[in-house]
């Protein structure tokens, strides 16, 4: 689990370190964020013209306000899993994150 937790309707950003040489030259990545596991359909995604920076080791994932927004209805916690682009093929990484999603108080009007 992250301990960075996503706050909707705010930016979000969050390092994941790999192995050594587990990125390769030309690699892009995809990260899909869903509410449980099993959903097919993606709540937001990002990949490496929005978002997915690799560096070296290092996977960089920003979300925008506008993708974490659509994050405030569910469980309290979103999944997330990244996918490799290499080369054509798509290679799952085969690892889901739990991120804790925290919805901030409101006051009545």
């Amino acid at each position: 689990m992250v301990n960075n937790p996503i706050y909707p309707g705010f930016d979000w950003a969050q390092a994941f370190d790999f192995p050594d040489d587990f990125f390769q030259l030309g690699d892009s990545v995809r990260a899909e964020f869903r509410q449980f596991p099993k959903d097919i359909q993606a709540i937001a995604s990002v990949s490496d013209s929005d978002g997915a920076i690799i560096e070296g080791n290092r996977l960089f994932i920003q979300l925008t306000a506008a993708k974490t927004v659509l994050m405030q209805r569910g469980a309290g916690y979103v999944v997330t899993n990244f996918v490799v682009m290499r080369g054509g093929d798509e290679i799952p990484v085969g690892v889901l994150v739990t991120i804790p999603v925290v919805l901030l108080p409101t006051r009545p009007q």
